[in-house]
């Protein structure tokens, strides 16, 4: 289920501006995470391109990836999440993952950078590869928030817009050093 939180104004007639929806994750460890987004690009008949799809299709909204929807590339264009639990780790599936034609007409993250209240920022190099990436924070995160910010992509053959399929925190771990901490 999706609460959208908040759509500010119509930036142009194929982009939304900063939104950001509540998604109800409901497992043991999480309850709600928060996605947030700088734009998105308007929906494309059924397929909707917001920060909705971010969450590790845990939302029955899911069209497969966020993609920006500002002029351009991208660049400087963000995504957030929030999971209200400490991380270490941020999964990312770069590009729009639905099939390989997807993945490779639009554009890739290359670079970004990695904000995060405990660590500050950090920038990273994404792979152009379909699958999961891990990207280590160098500190946990207590409060489970994190930024990426877009410095440069990896082109598409046929869209300008830049789009994430995946970032999830990975709460698992927190779980995993609580076990390691009661066997020692």
């Amino acid at each position: 289920m999706s609460i959208v939180g908040a759509t500010m104004l119509f930036a142009s007639t194929s982009a939304r501006a900063q939104t950001c929806v509540i998604e109800y994750i409901g497992t043991e460890l999480l309850g709600n995470a928060k996605f947030c987004a700088s734009s998105e690009l308007k929906p494309q008949g059924v397929g909707s391109y917001g920060p909705e799809n971010l969450g590790g299709r845990t939302s029955e909204t899911y069209s497969g990836a966020w993609c920006e929807g500002a002029k351009g590339n991208g660049i400087g264009q963000w995504v957030s999440v929030n999971i209200y639990v400490p991380v270490k780790t941020l999964w990312v599936e770069n590009g729009y993952q639905k099939s390989n034609k997807t993945f490779t007409r639009n554009n890739r993250v290359r670079r970004a950078i990695i904000e995060t209240a405990s660590s500050g920022s950090f920038e990273v190099t994404l792979k152009d590869a379909m699958g999961r990436q891990h990207i280590y924070l160098p500190n946990w995160e207590k409060s489970g928030k994190v930024k990426l910010t877009i410095l440069s992509v990896y082109s598409g053959s046929h869209y300008k817009d830049t789009c994430i399929s995946l970032m999830w925190p990975d709460a698992e771990e927190l779980r995993e050093l609580e076990f390691q901490r009661m066997n020692d």
